[in-house]
C-alpha cells in the first residue's frame, strides 16, 4: 500500500514523498514550489526518458498526474516508448500556450502546452476504456463458442456502441476513407436524417439543418473554385465543367444536365451543355472565358457596339437555338435514345456565360452594354462576376 505525503520545506515549497507501507520505505517525486509557479516532477528511475519533468505555471500537482509519482492513463508509459530514440535534456509541460520542440548541444528541449496534454490524456483514458471493454467481450465470446453450455455471448449494448461511434469521430480520417467506406457513412448519415424522429416537423428540422450545412460547404467550394480558376487563367473547357458543377446552386429548377448537345447541323460544333428542368423543358448553354471582350474598345457615332468575338459567340448561339426549334421532336429523340432523359423540346432559353463587367471602364460603356444585352430577344447574357456575386449573395442570404 502506497500513500503520500507532503513535507513542507518553506512557506513557498512543498515535497511530496511517497510512502511504501509495506517495507516503510519512501522516495520523493515532487517538489512544489508555489513562488516559482513550477513542479519539479522525480519519476522512477528507468521508467522516464528523462530525470525530472518541469511542471511550469502550476502550484498543485494537476489531475493527469497522480501525487503518488505516476501519469495516469498508460502516458508514461506510452510517451517513453515514443522518444525512446531521442536524447530529451529538459521534458516540460506548461501552462502557457506554446510548443516548442528545440535542439540544443547534445539533445532536444520539448515544452508541450498544458492543453493539449490534457486533451491527450482524456484521449488516452477512452482508448484504455474502448480497449478494456472489446477485450472483455473478445473473452466472453471466445469461451462461448467453445462452451456454450457455460458461457454466453455478451452482446455490446447500444449505449457503449454510441459512445464508440461517437468517441471515434475525427475528421482527419476523411480523407482516408475508401469509396466505399463513404457510401457506407452516407447511408448512416441519410438513414439517421430518415429515422431520427417520428414528428414531422422536427425530421424536417434536422434535414434542413443538414441541408443548410452541406450547402454552404458547397457554396464555399464554388466560390474558391472560381477564384482559382480566375487566378489560373483557366481554359474554355475547364469553365464549363465550372458551370455544369455549380450552376444547380443558383437554378434550382434544374434536375439534369446533357454536355455537348448535338444538334446535328452541318458542321456545326456541339453545345457546351444543356439542362434540363424539372418540367423536362430544355434551356442551351453556351461557354466562353470570362476574359473575352464584351465591346470594341472604340466607338462609332459615339456607341459601344459589340467586340467580334462576342458577336460570332452570340450568332454561333442562335444557331444552335434555330436548329434546336427546328428539329425539336428528333432531338427529344435523340437525347432519349443516347441520355435516358425526357426532354421537351419546346421555345428552348439560350444562354451565354462570357466576360466580365470590369471590361466595362466607364459610363457610357456600361449603358451602351446594357441597351445592346437588352436588345437581344433570344439570347440572354450572364457575366462571370455575375455568377461570382450570386453566389455570395446565397451564403449571406441563407447560411449567415
Amino acid at each position: 500500500m502506497k500513500e503520500s505525503e507532503y513535507r513542507r520545506i518553506s512557506d513557498t515549497v512543498t515535497d511530496v514523498y511517497v510512502i511504501n507501507e509495506e517495507d516503510d520505505t519512501e522516495r520523493k517525486y515532487f517538489r512544489i514550489d508555489k513562488e516559482k509557479k513550477q513542479i519539479l516532477f522525480y519519476p522512477e528511475e528507468d521508467t522516464f526518458f528523462v530525470d525530472i519533468i518541469y511542471l511550469e505555471g502550476f502550484t498543485s500537482i494537476p489531475k493527469e498526474i497522480s501525487d503518488k509519482g505516476y501519469m495516469l492513463a498508460g502516458v508514461q508509459y506510452a510517451l517513453n516508448v515514443a522518444f525512446k530514440d531521442i536524447k530529451v535534456n529538459k521534458f516540460i509541460i506548461s501552462k502557457e500556450n506554446k510548443r516548442d520542440f528545440r535542439k540544443v548541444k547534445d539533445g532536444y528541449n520539448v515544452k508541450i502546452p498544458y492543453t493539449d496534454f490534457a486533451k491527450y490524456k482524456s484521449e488516452m483514458v477512452r482508448i484504455t476504456t474502448e480497449s478494456q471493454t472489446n477485450k472483455r467481450w473478445a473473452t466472453q465470446y471466445f469461451l462461448a463458442t467453445l462452451f456454450p453450455k457455460y458461457f454466453e455471448v455478451e452482446e455490446v449494448s447500444l449505449e457503449q456502441k454510441k459512445k464508440g461511434l461517437l468517441s471515434s469521430l475525427d475528421v482527419n480520417i476523411i480523407s482516408k476513407l475508401s469509396k466505399d467506406e463513404l457510401a457506407q457513412v452516407e447511408g448512416f448519415v441519410f438513414n439517421m436524417l430518415d429515422n431520427r424522429y417520428i414528428d414531422v416537423s422536427k425530421k424536417i428540422g434536422l434535414i434542413t439543418r443538414y441541408k443548410e450545412n452541406v450547402d454552404t460547404l458547397v457554396v464555399d467550394e464554388a466560390i474558391k473554385r472560381y477564384e482559382e480558376n480566375l487566378k489560373k487563367n483557366a481554359a474554355e473547357s475547364e469553365w464549363g465543367k465550372y458551370i455544369q458543377q455549380y450552376l444547380f446552386l443558383l437554378e434550382t429548377k434544374y434536375v439534369n444536365v446533357i454536355p455537348e448537345l448535338n444538334v446535328f447541323l452541318s458542321t456545326w460544333r456541339k453545345v457546351d451543355f444543356a439542362y434540363v428542368d424539372y418540367q423536362g423543358y430544355l434551356d442551351i448553354y453556351e461557354i466562353k472565358k470570362p476574359t473575352t471582350e464584351l465591346l470594341c474598345k472604340t466607338t462609332d457615332r459615339g456607341n459601344y457596339y459589340w467586340h467580334a468575338e462576342t458577336a460570332k459567340a452570340i450568332t454561333q448561339v442562335e444557331k444552335y437555338l434555330y436548329a434546336a426549334e427546328r428539329k425539336g421532336s428528333n432531338l427529344t429523340e435523340d437525347i432519349k435514345r443516347e441520355t435516358g432523359i425526357t426532354t421537351k423540346v419546346v421555345k428552348p432559353h439560350a444562354f451565354l456565360i462570357i466576360g466580365s463587367s470590369e471590361q466595362l471602364i466607364n459610363e457610357n460603356m456600361i449603358d451602351d452594354f446594357r441597351i445592346l444585352r437588352s436588345a437581344l430577344k433570344n439570347v440572354e447574357i450572364i457575366l462571370y462576376d455575375e455568377l461570382l456575386e450570386r453566389f455570395k449573395n446565397l451564403k449571406n442570404r441563407v447560411f449567415v
